[in-house]
């Protein structure tokens, strides 16, 4: 599960996300094959993300570590769900 900072200026470890503009209000931070990599998300509001934004970025995840032939980080143990074959 990724995870979500609404509101970064209440964070102290946001020294950490120094490669985003300055003015980035809300990060989200969505791992994939089981930590081979990351999608980090950035606003320049606080607490713009809604739970269809959260479901929407996990999927795209999951999807990228099937495309990749990575286990999803969603699910660990199990092979990433790679949707439905065309």
């Amino acid at each position: 599960r990724g995870t979500y900072l609404a509101s970064l200026q209440n964070y102290p470890g946001k020294i950490e996300f120094s490669y985003l503009p300055p003015n980035t209000q809300c990060v989200l931070v969505q791992p994939y094959g089981d930590g081979a990599g990351a999608i980090i998300l950035g606003a320049n509001a606080s607490r713009i993300y809604t739970n269809k934004h959260l479901t929407w970025v996990q999927l795209l995840a999951d999807r990228l570590s099937s495309e990749l032939g990575l286990r999803s980080a969603s699910e660990p143990g199990e092979p990433a769900s790679g949707g439905t074959q065309r």
